[in-house]
């Protein structure tokens, strides 16, 4: 049994570094939560470590470079208070996170989010998706957000017009990884932002999660679907493969879960703010500040099947100056679909004679790659009865498990038709681009190019735990 700890932010609000004398309540707070993440990790040393800060949004208050450099610096008095890597940072964007200015000072960007927001929330998802592909519009819409992607980069958190949605991986045990998937909100996001109709835009090419077996799934984003324009088809399609939504924005404190009945279960966390509300001029009764602690146990009791997600919230404690933790701690147990076995036959040998079918044994469980002899070009993705599957499996998953938009740009590159049916990830999509691939004799170029691809976006073997 393994425990994995992650505190969870949202809502900073940081302004420019100001000089110790001049330094006001946010300071004080930041230092408490610093004092506080190292009491928490020598506490819980010997049950497990700190593995990183999930972090939901408004890192900064107006988008701006100084800002963001009180977070990095912050972020990293934070990793060495908890012992985990400076890296282990996991971020996205929110609405305070965009630069106004470059909204206000040009009319066809204001234009542009006019009339996305004028799209019906069943054809959103494709005028956004157009949108971005464009090279014009897609640098034009993400420019207010320059200075927080060159925050996020170092983190790995970076998002393009052909990607706003970023994943990595912790490797946990018995094969079993944590996927962590960060979506973006505030793309369209200014002035005239919203709650539902006519709000922000997700775009379904966001919400629209790969399968992943063997995985727990953690999806960050900062304002909660019921802010979105496309909210309510948003998160039914998050839900099917995530098991715990955090978000933030609201700055109240909300959690709930469903147990599983059909499929898994799952948890919602909205985080609450981290800075106090200086606007209301209650300062008797602000909202509280706050930040959660989320532990993750995996396997359940030599349970491999299950794991177990529990949330520690902590608020602010305006009378005696410090943060305390509260008593609801709901938790939920997760199922672990399993995946295909791969690992059984990677390194062994193929005894064509004793098998039955089409000679390709493990092969058999995809049939769009192991029915009749597939030769995709030379050395590249072969399916051939004297040739070990691997590398059309490894194909084969990595492909589905590209971010939608990459796998768009992937076929663009390649110059391999775009249609509805290769923008999904399902086996019609991939048979329909695997024939296209084979008609063209382009193997070894896409299977390079989807190689590439999924060591960008997730690494060679998935980010390892920090020991």
């Amino acid at each position: 049994m393994s425990k994995y700890y992650f505190l969870h932010l949202s809502d900073l609000h940081l302004g420019p570094a100001m000089p110790v004398g001049l330094a006001g309540i946010e300071s004080d707070i930041r230092a408490q939560v610093v004092a506080e993440v190292e009491r928490w990790s020598l506490a819980h040393k010997s049950a497990g470590n700190v593995e990183g800060i999930f972090v939901t949004g408004d890192v900064a208050n107006h988008g701006q470079s100084a800002e963001f450099e009180t977070a990095r610096n912050w972020f990293r008095l934070l990793t060495e208070a908890a012992g985990c890597d400076v890296s282990s940072v996991y971020v996205v964007a929110g609405n305070h996170d965009v630069d106004r200015a470059p909204i206000d000072e040009n009319a066809e960007l204001r234009a542009l989010h006019s009339s996305l927001r004028a799209e019906d929330p069943n054809h959103t998802g494709d005028a956004f998706r157009h949108a971005l592909n464009d090279p014009a519009k897609g640098e034009l819409l993400l420019k207010p957000l320059a200075a927080f992607r060159a925050f996020a980069a170092p983190y790995e958190c970076d998002i393009s017009a052909t990607s706003l949605q970023w994943q990595r991986r912790i490797s946990l045990a018995d094969g079993v990884s944590l996927r962590i998937m960060g979506i973006t909100t505030a793309v369209i996001s200014d002035a005239d932002d919203k709650r539902g109709d006519g709000g922000l835009i997700l775009g379904d090419f966001q919400s629209m999660i790969s399968e992943a077996r063997s995985c727990i799934t953690i999806v960050l984003m900062h304002h909660p679907p019921s802010w979105l324009h496309d909210g309510a088809y948003a998160e039914q399609r998050i839900r099917v493969r995530a098991h715990v939504i955090l978000s933030g924005h609201e700055h109240n404190f909300d959690a709930g879960k469903t147990d599983p009945v059909v499929g898994h279960g799952f948890m919602y966390v909205r985080a609450g703010a981290l800075h106090p509300d200086k606007e209301s001029g209650d300062w008797q009764n602000p909202w509280d500040p706050r930040f959660n602690w989320i532990e993750l146990e995996y396997p359940l009791d030599n349970d491999i099947e299950h794991a177990k997600v529990r949330l520690y919230p902590w608020r602010w404690d305006n009378q005696r100056g410090h943060f305390e933790e509260t008593q609801s701690n709901p938790e939920l147990v997760v199922e672990i679909q399993p995946r295909v076995d791969i690992q059984s036959y990677v390194y062994a040998p193929i005894d064509v004679a004793n098998r039955e079918g089409t000679g390709y044994g493990p092969m058999d469980a995809i049939p769009e790659l192991g029915q009749g002899e597939r030769d995709l070009s030379s050395g590249g993705v072969k399916v051939m009865s004297n040739m070990h599957p691997l590398d059309a499996k490894a194909i084969y998953f990595r492909y589905r498990e590209l971010p939608p938009l990459v796998r768009i740009a992937l076929l663009g590159a390649l110059k391999l038709t775009i249609n509805a049916d290769t923008q999904d990830a399902t086996s019609l999509g991939l048979r329909t681009t695997l024939s296209e691939v084979q008609d063209r004799g382009i193997g070894q170029q896409f299977s390079i190019a989807v190689g590439d691809a999924y060591t960008k976006a997730f690494g060679t073997s998935g980010r390892p735990r920090a020991e």
